[in-house]
């Protein structure tokens, strides 16, 4: 920040001295001067205004024009750097946004898995009581296929051998032939059921051991963890990004300030009777004053009229010198970042920002313009300065209100709380977080139960972090915390 009121003693000194001398001259111009007068005029007099008043005048000019002049170098490298750092925002904003948006498929990711094991069990349930079944369908078969049944043969007790010589025994042997027959077949049919049965039991026996396997395998451990990870990429993405943007920010302030002190720079050295050595017109104004002395001066050495028009006339022999540059087309060519207006009460960068969850249907992506604050005397956005990467209200008790990132509680608001909008340690191990208090004294930050109703401190969850007085306060949490 280039130093805009220069020292004034010098000055008023000289300017005190021009006075003196104007005085003085008016008291010499009052009498004859004799030879000794003159020389006091021409050794001391006339060489002091030269090299202590009029050099000093120019000397001054020149040291407020490089005071301009760097402070337009000032403004230009500011805005320099602030677009530089604003393109670095904006890339580390959309790659969080691109990292949530992969963080978002990699939980669809697990959930399919889980969806399609889920499916696969199921089929394979199913597919094991229809083996189940059909295998005792074919042992009841074999069980039904153990007995034959024989038609009972009744022969006579008497038998004329006039009317058979054999009794008609044949038939009987042909029966009894037919029922060994019956019975081999029935046999050879048992063996085949029992077979049948073993094999089907076998069968299904593999099969459901393959399936309750299958339920007990951790089949979607690894889309899991890839959410995992993806979520520990975006929570340091997420550092990245509260850092760009506060470092941006910062340069924001800077740059915008810079014109704000040049344009104030630019008044003074334009304005009139001021005291300290920026005015140009003040200048202009002192340096007509010294000629018209030095003419003064030489007239009452050398014995000339003192006339006004002949002190006017030879005052404008001597006009001033110099013309003050203020540099318009150097400040008309300075752009502070892209499309950035300094008077902006918001700043886009990738234009998102995303609401999380434990599901994928969680993951919400929202347009979002972060507020921005141009004064120096405000952190340049909420997340900056004196509370880096924190998260988002969700909502607050009754009698509190919340902003972006800061709760303010009213005094009849005791113990008033407020929920995040996203819950801690969603695909990730751990989470660190810190909080600063502006005003007040206590405060406690930790995880609550889901039906936490917003007011009081509440045993109904984890404190993680409590304070009373301290400015800052850090912690962490871990799944650990979270499973409770």
């Amino acid at each position: 920040q280039v130093q805009q009121d220069a020292p004034a003693s010098a000055t008023q000194a000289r300017r005190q001295g021009l006075a003196a001398l104007e005085q003085r001259a008016a008291v010499m111009s009052k009498t004859k001067l004799g030879p000794e007068g003159k020389t006091v005029i021409e050794t001391v007099i006339l060489p002091s205004v030269k090299e202590q008043i009029e050099k000093g005048i120019l000397a001054e000019f020149t040291t407020t024009q490089a005071m301009y002049r760097q402070a337009v170098l000032d403004m230009e490298h500011a805005a320099e750097t602030c677009g530089v750092s604003q393109a670095q925002a904006v890339e580390a904003d959309k790659a969080l946004d691109e990292c949530n948006a992969l963080h978002k498929e990699a939980v669809a990711s697990a959930e399919i898995c889980e969806r399609n094991k889920a499916a696969k069990l199921a089929a394979d349930l199913e597919e094991c009581d229809r083996q189940q079944e059909y295998a005792q369908g074919l042992c009841e078969l074999r069980d039904n296929s153990t007995k034959v049944s024989f038609t009972h043969l009744c022969a006579p007790e008497h038998c004329d051998v006039r009317e058979s010589k054999t009794c008609h025994l044949e038939h009987y042997a042909k029966s009894v032939e037919g029922m060994v027959s019956a019975a081999a077949e029935q046999r050879e049919q048992y063996t085949r059921k029992s077979l049948a049965c073993a094999e089907a039991e076998v069968n299904s026996t593999k099969f459901c051991a393959a399936a309750e396997a299958f339920a007990a395998e951790e089949t979607c451990a690894s889309t899991h963890a890839a959410a995992v990870l993806q979520g520990e990429r975006c929570s340091d993405e997420q550092s990245k990004v509260s850092v760009a943007i506060c470092e941006f920010g910062d340069k924001l302030q800077t740059a915008c300030s810079g014109g704000s002190n040049l344009e104030e720079m630019k008044k003074k050295i334009q304005g009139e009777n001021r005291t300290d050595s920026l005015s140009e017109p003040d200048r202009k104004q002192e340096w007509v004053a010294v000629q018209k002395l030095q003419c003064v001066l030489i007239a009452l050495r050398d014995d000339q009229p003192l006339t006004d028009d002949a002190i006017n006339a030879c005052a404008a022999k001597s006009p001033y010198p110099n013309t003050f540059d203020f540099m318009k087309d150097a400040i008309a060519s300075i752009e502070v970042g892209e499309g950035i207006d300094c008077s902006a009460k918001t700043m886009v960068f990738s234009g998102f920002r995303w609401e999380h969850g434990v599901k994928s249907e969680d993951f919400v992506r929202m347009p979002h313009a972060y507020r921005v604050a141009i004064s120096r005397d405000l952190p340049p956005f909420t997340m900056c300065g004196r509370s880096q990467g924190c998260a988002h209200w969700a909502d607050a008790a009754q009698g509190a209100t919340i902003d972006d990132t800061a709760l303010t509680t009213g005094a009849g608001c005791a113990w008033c709380g407020a929920r995040g909008n996203r819950a801690m340690c969603v695909g990730r191990a751990k989470e660190q977080f810190q909080v600063h208090v502006d005003r007040g004294t206590d405060f406690r930050l930790g995880i609550a139960s889901k039906d936490w109703n917003l007011a009081g401190d509440s045993e109904t969850g984890v404190a993680l972090v409590s304070s009373s007085g301290e400015a800052w306060a850090a912690g962490e949490a871990s799944e650990a915390d979270v499973a409770w």
